[in-house]
């Protein structure tokens, strides 16, 4: 099972990389040892914990950018992995005899979790303050055809459910639910709107600028950095400074 996984982590680009607890945009990312561990990604914005459907220790032999687990159902195992935005889990699917729902309980500062409208999903504090943001969930075969996925929630706890039951799909499928941290972005945000916005600019600016999760989501309908930037400035008048902002708040 978990030399199918890291065959499957190879065919969807999810290879480990040499990535350090702290990539220098204020977030830390701590990774389970065991099943019994959770996640902790801590952050400006506050503390994402994240547990996974798994069993078991550790059985990536020492690599501390990715921790490899038996899964806690049958024909399952699970990855979970640092990326350079947040944290991410992957989950294997080897047979029809898996089941189709994958839970994984969010705690920390994490006090709300809300469904979006492209199929993602946001954690917010008490306040109502993004945390992370989990862009709509994918899954794909071994073929690489996708296979029909969605997230739900219950409280706090995300669900992905994948449903490889209903096609005829290759075994074995990869399915992946990814929280990103935008602390960057945040800094970036704040400074940019106490150097160049007047209250009539920033009323103008409307919801893109209300947080680092609108703004995101609204670069990331671009191809590109530079038209990303030539719109946001055309869509605020003057300023200075767009192309940093844009830079850091990238959805890379």
């Amino acid at each position: 099972m978990l030399a199918n996984m890291e065959e499957a982590l190879i065919e969807v680009g999810a290879t480990p990389t040499t990535v350090t607890a702290e990539d220098g945009s204020g977030v830390d990312v701590q990774l389970p040892g065991a099943a019994s561990q959770a996640a902790v990604a801590t952050t400006p914005a506050g503390v994402l914990t994240m547990e996974v459907p798994a069993q078991g220790r550790d059985l990536a032999q020492g690599d501390d950018s990715i921790t490899l687990l038996d899964g806690s159902a049958t024909d399952t195992a699970v990855a979970v992995q640092r990326t350079e935005s947040g944290l991410r889990a992957l989950v294997h699917i080897d047979s029809i005899e898996a089941p189709e729902r994958f839970q994984f309980p969010i705690g920390g500062d994490v006090a709300e979790i809300k469904l979006t409208a492209d199929g993602g999903a946001a954690a917010l504090d008490a306040e109502g303050h993004v945390v992370a943001t989990a862009p709509a969930p994918w899954a794909i075969d071994a073929n690489g055809v996708s296979v029909p996925t969605r997230f739900e929630v219950d409280g706090t706890t995300l669900i992905q459910t994948v449903d490889h039951r209903g096609g005829d799909y290759a075994y074995g499928i990869v399915a992946d639910p990814s929280w990103y941290f935008w602390a960057k972005c945040g800094a970036a945000l704040t400074l940019f709107i106490a150097q160049n916005l007047t209250p009539a600019k920033l009323a103008r600016a409307g919801t893109i600028l209300k947080s680092t999760y609108t703004l995101v989501r609204y670069l990331g309908q671009f191809p590109s950095v530079s038209q990303a930037s030539r719109a946001l400035a055309a869509w605020l008048g003057s300023a200075s400074g767009v192309n940093d902002l844009v830079l850091r708040c990238w959805p890379d």
